[in-house]
């Protein structure tokens, strides 16, 4: 597993293998329908199509974010006017994002295309949700994409740098300031460590690709930046949406409670991520350890044992800071989620893991029988692919259907590939890790036994595999099989995914408020939906003045806190602060007049209520539970 210039027939079979996923993607979408999305709220708000006030915190959000994701969206809406164009090349660009780093980076450790083509499709089937604790880690097209998309561009620099694709590697990684700031921190540290490390001409050609290529993506992030500047809009001095109130206080009381990416220690267990970070670094660092010196200084998990110290240093680091601080800490050291970063390494690992069962651990060409492992993991995988309909449903529940099962199976035969490699170069270094392992397993047996189990399984099936006979050492027909079963699992999912097709979907009840609306003569009356709804602005299209995503911007932008604690005490009667909670029941005893006051000064024009809650107006449409309620300007 070294990095070495790719002969013509791996280039060719590098260009298929992303002509094929290119094509998937648009076959995923298709068959998945195209999904609302929410870059397309954003860009409603930008070009003012949804004409939300201009003290409006989710209009102020939407301009003075430093996102070109959103900018990109805002600019496509304004030339095509298309909802279906919009979202369409967002869930495009999703899944080109999913599956082409990925592929890239594996046939880069691999050197063939059936372990790349393997990789995507295990991530498809999820096998990596297991360690996104704080951040989920998507691998379909979903309504949040922002940074499902920012987490597939960081993975494909950090293939370009493992790649040796050093110029493309270093305009990637400054241009992403424009794509999403919040994913750069563990690349800019790696990066900054390609400058030091290495001999003199390795370390010339990264001087001078940050310099050129670097210095080329950065003026596409400064260019990007000025001409937002243009959008930028200030907070309200006056007016509804005005308030004078403390901004800090209010951030770290609403995100002390509510805030799950960041302020984590109520939420999911960062053990998981932990374990992630520790499992690269100890899969990594032993390939190394088992590699000859002049091996290990040219291999691929070298980079990707750095990458993940990087990773490890500042989302740890940050962790025990912000344990010891706790209120105290400063927004910028949380602002961009440190805490997701370790989701960064969840597809380098499952490359790394594939790419030690695909090579021999006695020569650096690929052994003619490790298909056999890919065609292996791809059975393994039917159950998720067919979402467990042969098994007992406590049995999928529990064990497989979040897919870890797989992931830790494929852990297993990396050790024991690592352990032959190890025993291959030095008895000491492999009784060594022998122990270290045996020792890991124990200690591992205190957290979850099931991953242990899979571990050990995984392990003991390399093993078998090693020992076969060699009358099945026939590699065309191993190698087919392998590309077959990885199709048809992929199949499969197309057709899992095909039963629960949704393209830009609406309830029923959503359907009849953008009638009701257009008939009204008001398809941009601004409305309050329930206060637990989402994706009401990009459904009806219309202005929405608080949903429950709406409180959220605090946590990216504190400076809206106090607008939007004035909103949600007038609103609901309940303050996001903490200082009190009155529940929604404050809808049921407003008066008409209390109603009309409000809606006056916010300019709210409809709400939406349950059926069956007290109110004081009549309803204009009901359906399937909900009501729709005008407030009127005068009676």
């Amino acid at each position: 597993m070294t990095a070495e210039a790719l002969t013509r027939d791996e280039r060719r079979a590098r260009l298929y293998g992303c002509l094929f996923w290119a094509v998937a993607s648009l076959i995923i979408v298709f068959v998945r329908g195209v999904r609302w999305d929410e870059t397309y709220e954003h860009a409603l708000a930008i070009t003012r199509l949804a004409p939300y006030p201009e003290g409006h915190p989710f209009f102020i959000y939407c301009r003075n974010v430093f996102s070109l994701q959103s900018y990109l969206s805002a600019g496509l809406l304004w030339l095509t006017r298309s909802a279906l164009v919009v979202c369409f090349i967002r869930d495009l660009a999703l899944m080109l994002f999913v599956t082409l780093p990925l592929f890239l980076l594996t046939f880069a450790l691999t050197r063939r295309a059936l372990w790349g083509h393997v990789a995507v499709v295990l991530a498809l089937c999820g096998v990596y949700s297991f360690f996104g604790s704080h951040y989920g880690i998507g691998t379909w097209t979903g309504f949040f994409s922002v940074g499902g998309i920012g987490a597939g561009y960081a993975l494909l620099t950090f293939t370009a740098f493992v790649a040796g694709w050093t110029r493309t590697a270093w305009f990637l990684l400054t241009f992403l300031f424009a794509v999403h700031a919040g994913q750069l921190p563990p690349l800019l540290l790696f990066a900054g460590a390609q400058l030091v490390i290495g001999d003199w001409e390795r370390r010339k050609a990264q001087w001078r690709a940050a310099f050129f290529w670097g210095g080329a993506g950065f003026v596409g992030s400064v260019l990007f930046y000025v001409i937002q500047r243009f959008f930028i809009v200030p907070l309200p001095d006056s007016g509804p949406y005005y308030a004078d109130a403390n901004v800090h206080e209010i951030w770290i009381n609403y995100s002390m409670r509510e805030d799950v990416h960041r302020f984590i220690s109520f939420a999911h267990p960062f053990s998981h991520s932990v374990l992630l970070i520790g499992l690269t670094l100890a899969v990594s660092l032993t390939v190394l350890l088992a590699a000859k010196p002049n091996e290990s200084r040219k291999s691929p998990a070298a980079a990707i044992a750095l990458y993940a110290l990087c990773v490890g240093v500042l989302a740890v680091g940050i962790r025990l800071i912000h344990h010891f601080m706790g209120e105290n800490v400063p927004f910028l050291l949380v602002v961009w989620m440190p805490y997701r970063v370790p989701n960064h390494l969840a597809p380098i690992l499952l490359a790394l893991c594939l790419a030690l069962l695909a090579h021999d651990t006695r020569n650096a060409g690929p052994r003619d029988r490790a298909p056999l492992w890919a065609a292996l993991l791809c059975v393994f995988a039917l159950p998720i692919a067919l979402s467990g309909r042969f098994l007992p449903e406590t049995l999928y529940v529990r064990y497989l259907e979040e897919g870890e099962y797989l992931f830790f199976i494929l852990i297993g035969g990396a050790l024991g590939a690592i352990a032959e490699r190890a025993y291959g170069y030095s008895t000491k270094t492999f009784v060594v890790w022998c122990v270290a392992s045996v020792v890991a397993l124990v200690a591992l047996t205190t957290f979850n036994q099931f991953i242990v189990a899979c571990t050990v399984a995984g392990f003991a099936l390399h093993w078998t595999l090693r020992v076969l006979p060699k009358s099945i050492d026939r590699a065309n027909m191993i190698r087919n099989g392998a590309f077959a079963c990885a199709g048809f699992v992929l199949v499969l999912l197309l057709a899992r995914e095909w039963g629960t097709r949704e393209h830009l979907p609406r309830t029923r009840f959503q359907e009849g408020v953008v009638r009701y609306l257009a008939d009204a003569g008001e398809p941009d009356a601004m409305i309050v939906p329930p206060y637990w709804d989402v994706e009401w602005n990009a459904r009806t299209g219309a202005p929405v003045f608080l949903d429950y995503q709406t409180p959220r911007l605090i946590t990216y932008m504190p400076s809206l806190g106090p607008s939007l604690r004035k909103m949600i005490r007038d609103t609901y009667g309940f303050s996001i602060d903490g200082t009190s909670n009155a529940g929604l029941a404050h809808w049921s005893m407003l008066s008409r007049e209390e109603w009309k006051a409000m809606a006056e000064a916010y300019g709210i024009r409809y709400f939406v209520q349950a059926a069956n809650e007290p109110c004081n107006f009549t309803p204009v449409y009901s359906e399937d539970g909900l009501s729709l309620y005008e407030v009127p300007s005068d009676e």
